[in-house]
């Protein structure tokens, strides 16, 4: 009995050694792990640069991007286009009122699509051309070049409607360059793992609007780093939240509320 009881007690030893062990080796692969955040203000291309981060650093390499993921976004492109087209187009009809007279069946189709129902949404081959055609009117390709930096419409505009067939397509499964440029409003906080050179790291990205901001305070004391993200294609825009706001002055405005956070300062 006795040399069972040993017998246990050495193996009890043993498996508690081992769990220690372990126990240590991932403590101290934690402890090199790097954790970084991505911030800044609304559509400054956050969550763009953590996308170029996992084609680059992630699981999958960018030839490798699974087919599954890419057409996930199929319908989130598509109502980018049409979104942002009204947009266009009913900015189009403020600045430049003339052009309401033209191409008013085009204009009814696509004014017809509720912005608050987009699952309803249908995209057809009637609705592809609408588009084209008010693409290429004349006086919305003028507000466009003289308007565009007053008006919320995407830089990406002119990549998706120059590839509008393909999009509306069946079978449309997404390029990496259509993935990259899709928007789509970060809410919340999303994590990444990659690992370079050996190094892991883990990154997060959050949600750069007004009423997403409070939730930055939950990540501030897990990071070693933030990576601070300003667009400087936006020095004449505004806020999507406030268009009394210029977006750059949000942008610095922004920057010195986080390096003067007390988490900072040490």
């Amino acid at each position: 009995m006795g040399f069972f009881a040993n017998s246990d007690s050495a193996a009890a030893r043993r498996k508690t050694r081992m769990l220690n062990e372990k126990m240590k080796k991932e403590a101290q692969k934690e402890r090199n792990r790097v954790k970084l955040l991505i911030l800044g203000a609304g559509e400054s291309g956050k969550s763009t640069l953590l996308k170029q981060m996992k084609v680059l650093y992630g699981n999958e390499k960018e030839e490798e991007l699974s087919e599954f993921e890419l057409k996930g976004q199929s319908a989130a492109i598509r109502a980018n286009i049409v979104m942002n087209m009204k947009t266009l187009v009913e900015n189009s009809d403020f600045f430049i009122p003339e052009g309401k007279k033209t191409l008013k069946d085009e204009r009814k189709l696509l004014f017809g699509l509720d912005r608050t129902n987009q699952d309803a949404w249908e995209y057809t081959p009637e609705l592809c051309d609408a588009m084209k055609a008010l693409w290429d009117d004349r006086v919305i390709t003028a507000c466009w070049e003289k308007y565009r930096n007053l008006i919320q419409v995407q830089d990406a505009l002119p990549w998706f409607m120059n590839n509008i067939d393909r999009i509306f397509q069946v079978d449309y499964v997404p390029t990496k360059d259509d993935w990259l440029r899709v928007r789509v409003r970060s809410s919340g906080i999303l994590e990444e793992k990659f690992s370079v050179d050996g190094v892991d790291f883990n990154i997060w990205d959050v949600g750069g609007q007004r009423n997403e901001r409070r939730k930055w305070i939950h990540c501030f004391d897990k990071v070693q780093a933030v990576i601070f993200v300003a667009a400087i294609n936006e020095y004449d825009q505004r806020l999507y939240e406030d268009e009394t706001v210029n977006r750059v002055e949000e942008a610095l405005s922004l920057f010195k509320y986080v390096v003067n956070h007390e988490v900072f300062v040490k």
